[in-house]
């Protein structure tokens, strides 16, 4: 009897192992299909990361020297910023440390992609920690973040959609719309930096969390044009709107331009992790082969031993009959 018992518990483990298999194989697919499918992305949004600085970061660069040449507003050049706002009486001294930042957050809408959004939301919240920070959200991971540990979320009703869709799949239109309304508070002194905190990519399998200060922009030497200091090009607008509309262009492109590269860094993390995951369901299912077999073995060789057990019996009932008679 305890024979048998033992026997049908190896049997129930025998098939609980087998489900377990079954299950990882399972996995192992997805998880396969998914590191071929995130290679596959890795190689697109690395042909758009080539083809945003081929083409977006020449006219970045031109929009930064129109935003820093002689004649342009001291709003936007970093240099001449402080020193225009105190002259005015636009910020007192005493205001300076009140005047909040505005930080760009760009993450994901997916997981499964390893410690991609945990490490930028964890930078962000460090931001937080130092300085007062207003948060414009990219990508429905940070946006649920900020949400739900109440930090201030820019024009959070009006822009709300677009901080829950996908960041590399907003339109130029909607980021411009974004950077609008964010430069208008700029402009009236409400916010003092504007920020981005992205992923900044170094290889296929390596990438940092980098911030980046869009507004004021920092006046370079090597930014220093002669046709652009030419006054007269400018003659035929005697107002600063003109440098308005850059400085929104400027800071539309510099937004997709980061977009572009956090991407690249997202469907890159993605594949290490399904890679990892692929191989672990590997490994896991070749560690439960092995004991698959083991339980299999030992059931077998449980009922061999039933079966001479038994067979000993009726070699001992006959041998004691034979005694009796």
């Amino acid at each position: 009897r305890n024979a048998r018992k033992k026997v049908n518990i190896l049997a129930e483990q025998i098939q609980a192992i087998k489900r377990h298999i079954n299950s990882v194989k399972n996995t192992e697919k997805i998880t396969g299909a998914m590191k071929l499918i995130s290679a596959a992305k890795l190689k697109q949004s690395t042909d758009h990361l080539i083809y945003t600085k081929e083409h977006i970061e020449p006219l970045i660069s031109k929009f930064k020297q129109v935003l820093t040449c002689d004649i342009a507003p001291d709003l936007y050049c970093e240099e001449s910023l402080e020193m225009r706002r105190f002259e005015e009486g636009t910020v007192t001294p005493s205001q300076k440390d009140s005047i909040k930042e505005l930080c760009i957050l760009i993450t994901s809408c997916k997981g499964l992609c390893g410690g991609y959004n945990s490490s930028l939301i964890k930078h962000a919240a460090d931001m937080k920690e130092s300085v007062a920070t207003i948060f414009a959200p990219l990508g429905d991971k940070g946006f649920n973040y900020c949400s739900k540990h109440g930090f201030e979320i820019f024009a959070v009703k009006e822009f709300a959609d677009t901080y829950a869709e996908h960041a590399h799949e907003l339109s130029y239109e909607q980021i411009y719309k974004l950077s609008s309304a964010i430069l208008e508070l700029y402009r009236k002194s409400e916010i003092s930096k504007i920020k981005i905190v992205y992923t900044k990519y170094r290889n296929p399998i390596a990438f940092d969390i980098d911030t980046q200060l869009l507004l004021p922009i920092e006046k370079a030497s090597s930014d220093k044009d002669d046709n652009i200091n030419n006054n007269g090009i400018f003659d035929h607008d005697s107002g600063t709107r003109y440098f308005d509309e850059i400085a929104e262009a400027y800071l539309s492109m510099k937004i997709l331009r980061y977009i572009a590269e956090s991407t690249l860094c997202e469907h890159a993390a993605r594949r290490i992790a399904m890679k990892n995951a692929n191989d672990n369901a590997v490994k896991m299912i070749e560690m439960l082969s092995n004991k698959y077999h083991t339980a299999r073995q030992n059931a077998i060789t449980g009922e061999m031993i039933e079966i001479i057990v038994g067979h000993e019996s009726q070699k001992l009932k006959k041998v004691q009959r034979i005694i009796g008679e």
